[in-house]
């Protein structure tokens, strides 16, 4: 049936006029959100804040952070750019643990969606971006990272891939969002397949301590029933990442130059570096640094390692929270201007610590209270979390694939759940922690399928741990008041 003829200015006339009128700051929203110019301009207003000391961080290290991203993106939105070599730089979409090294060693520009959703939620459009995604049949009970990116990718808002790369490591959604995005979008998909092996376990975490925290994959290898298995899944994973070089190299003209794969190594092992010595910092009493200060450094986890810009990021963080740590007067006085957290002795706002908190899986990333009323208000700081373990040992320069495949095999959600579980004793004991909050992200079947598990472990050793369940992404149902009542019970208990 043909569309109802309506005069100009009657009814129907009147209600497109509307529309009309409101799809403009649409069409200019997108316009500005999709051209590389908006992501330079803001990258270069936040740099100058930050020189300025106009910042609105509390840590310069976060806005080295933010502007490492902005520039990213726009990176990724510059499709016709050229580098200093004077060629296009393809954009290939990565998976979190994807080996970003092995994309920068490529000169190849990684864009991480997942990554993507975060900040989209944090600027709170991740509700358009997840309905049209369910829009497309894409399930509710899925991950809201990987929704809330197709809705957005569906949608035009995210920089055409070149190819998209998906490692199965730890999240079965990702390879089949990417897979899809690929068909969708005409682009070239490869997927690295993370091998199961029961090598590995309750002996992991042993031994590691002095080495801030690295060293599961060599007590994988050491366990007697699983050893063998490693090393064949080692094997065919580092073969995977050479396959998987040449392959994008020969697809976009690059060469495997072992010399910058040796760099992005020690690129990686420099970050790495500073980011132990920055755990080690947490341990002291008071934390010296928020939870909620540092809870978004993962994003240079999954997207920059590899790079010289994250290494100066995670030297700055290790500077700043020293300074923090050893009460130096510049440290302090940028601490108590933002008016952030209070020391141990009470000064500037916020009260005092009271309770420390080990969190588990990732926070909620759209606009909320939570951080605020939790550290500051109630001194309930949250000293450690479990992305900021640093799992893996120093890699070899020398032996890029076979390193990195050690790396990704290394994780602690990798294998049996007493890797996971061994991690979360181990840093209950190092960072003298009171009580756990797990943060069950909907449709994450790996994080939430153990919990019941660690609980138990906890319990046995006395450890309190609160399960709340929640989104990353999807606010549309979050409710700050039900989540800080159960906050606060769980605080009283401690």
């Amino acid at each position: 049936m043909g569309e109802p003829m309506a005069e100009p200015g009657g009814k129907r006339g009147g209600r497109r006029k509307c529309e009309e009128r409101w799809k403009l700051p649409e069409r200019a929203f997108r316009r500005a959100a999709t051209s590389a110019l908006t992501y330079e301009v803001m990258r270069w207003g936040l740099a100058l804040r930050r020189v300025f000391g106009l910042s609105r961080h509390s840590l310069e290290a976060a806005s080295l952070l933010a502007e490492f991203g902005l520039g990213q993106v726009g990176m990724a939105f510059g499709r016709g750019r050229v580098s200093g070599l004077g060629r296009r730089r393809p954009v290939i979409w990565t998976s979190a643990f994807a080996p970003t090294e092995l994309l920068y060693a490529l000169d190849l520009v990684p864009f991480s969606p997942e990554i993507a959703s975060a900040a989209i939620a944090s600027i709170g459009l991740s509700g358009k971006m997840l309905n049209i995604a369910e829009d497309h049949w894409y399930a509710r009970d899925s991950c809201s990272f990987h929704r809330c990116a197709a809705g957005a990718a569906l949608e035009g808002y995210l920089p055409r891939p070149d190819a998209l790369v998906a490692a199965s490591h730890l999240c079965d959604g990702a390879p089949k969002l990417f897979g899809n995005l690929a068909r969708a979008l005409g682009a070239e998909f490869y997927l690295i397949d993370t091998p199961w092996v029961t090598g590995g376990g309750a002996g992991d975490a042993r031994d590691t301590r002095d080495a801030g925290h690295a060293g599961d994959a060599e007590g994988a290898e050491d366990t007697e029933d699983g050893g063998g298995a490693f090393r064949d899944a080692l094997e065919y994973y580092a073969r995977q990442l050479e396959a998987l070089a040449y392959a994008l190299a020969h697809r976009f003209n690059r060469r495997v130059d072992m010399s910058r794969f040796a760099r992005a190594i020690e690129f990686s092992n420099e970050a790495r570096h500073y980011a132990i010595e920055v755990n080690k910092l947490k341990k002291r009493k008071p934390c010296p640094v928020l939870g909620a200060e540092v809870l978004g450094f993962v994003a240079a986890l999954f997207w920059g390692f590899g790079t010289r810009d994250v290494v100066r990021i995670y030297k700055r963080l290790y500077e700043e929270v020293l300074a923090r740590a050893e009460g130096r007067a510049e440290a302090r006085q940028g601490w108590a201007g933002k008016g952030r957290i209070a020391q141990g002795d009470g000064d500037g706002e916020g009260a005092p610590e009271r309770h420390r908190l080990l969190w588990m899986h990732l926070k909620p990333f759209y606009p909320n209270g939570l951080w605020r009323k939790m550290e500051v208000e109630l001194g309930a700081r949250i000293v450690f979390d479990e992305f900021s373990r640093i799992y893996w040992d120093e890699m070899d320069p020398e032996r890029p694939f076979e390193s990195l495949a050690r790396k990704a095999l290394s994780h602690f959600g990798y294998g049996r759940i007493e890797r996971r579980i061994d991690a979360a004793l181990q840093a209950v004991d190092e960072y003298s922690i009171d009580g756990v909050i797990h943060f069950s992200h909907w449709g994450c079947r790996q994080a939430t399928g153990g919990v019941w598990a660690i609980k138990e472990a906890l319990k046995a050793r006395g450890i309190p741990m609160l399960v709340l369940d929640g989104d990353c992404v999807d606010g549309r149902n979050y409710s700050e008041g039900q989540v800080m009542t159960r906050i606060e019970g769980f605080l009283e208990m401690l």
